[in-house]
């Protein structure tokens, strides 16, 4: 898995992937819906970062890792994941299996955590 931002993935669609799909949206549409896979040579050239999932997470019912790994906001239904002591590739495949289930993913610089919420516009 990688992990990149809308730039870097704008610049690999205009790269690469242009006659492939009609406009940006579709590709990313179909990168983030897991139905397109980009090839190893479309981010030679650019800064990614990349993890290896982690299979104790993605076989976990969102309720399991919620309960195990976040803090709730009593007030709303924002919840906090503070990673600390866990490895890379579980940090980032807990927060890609949120990610995939409609959650929407932030990072708070200043109190050092991640604020997931569930997407209601999804």
């Amino acid at each position: 898995m990688i992990v990149s931002n809308v730039n870097s993935l704008h610049d690999i669609y205009s790269d690469h992937y242009q006659t492939e799909f009609k406009d940006f949206h579709s590709f990313l549409t179909a990168l983030l819906k897991n139905n397109f896979k980009i090839s190893e040579g479309a981010v030679s050239n650019h800064n990614y970062g990349a993890f290896l999932s982690d299979e104790k997470i993605t076989g976990l019912p969102v309720e399991s890792i919620v309960e195990k790994y976040f803090d709730q906001d009593k007030n709303s239904k924002k919840y906090y994941f503070y990673p600390k002591t866990l490895s890379y590739n579980t940090k980032q495949t807990i927060l890609y299996k949120m990610f995939l289930n409609g959650y929407l993913v932030s990072f708070d610089d200043y109190g050092g955590k991640f604020i997931i919420e569930y997407n209601s516009s999804k």
